[in-house]
């Protein structure tokens, strides 16, 4: 689609997908727009609701590239520091930490630590070998 490797899904008519990419496009966040149910959306995973937008960071073999980014924030926002760097698809990426994510990745793991034995085996197998496996490791203020 492009060299972009974030990816907006939203709706167009969605207050929320128009605030987010006011946002990106304020702080001058180089990404692609794809509406929510357009060819270019097929694959992408699907919103609980549709009208709150996505950011999808893949890296050039299609593979979900946020667990980098989601670390490093997570661990900026432990040192309570001004900024997150950290490498995305072979690109230097820094911006200030995102508080949200941070939720969303304490959100993560304290349901991954919530899920019964088998439960778990279960992820651990799908997660094998995707590099998502790193998320469920430390914590999240």
């Amino acid at each position: 689609m492009t060299d972009h490797f974030l990816r907006m899904v939203g709706m167009p008519g969605s207050p929320y997908s128009r605030k987010m990419r006011a946002v990106l496009r304020y702080r001058r966040v180089p990404h692609v727009w794809v509406h929510q149910g357009s060819p270019e959306a097929r694959g992408l995973p699907q919103p609980r609701v549709a009208l709150l937008p996505q950011l999808i960071l893949r890296g050039p073999d299609g593979a979900p590239e946020a667990v980098p980014f989601l670390i490093a924030n997570a661990e900026a926002l432990q040192r309570g520091a001004a900024r997150v760097e950290c490498t995305v698809d072979g690109r230097r990426w820094v911006q200030q930490p995102f508080p949200y994510q941070g939720k969303c990745l304490r959100w993560l793991r304290e349901g991954y630590a919530a899920l019964a034995p088998d439960d778990r085996r279960a992820v651990d197998a799908l997660l094998h070998g995707t590099g998502c496996e790193r998320l469920f490791g430390g914590t999240v203020p």
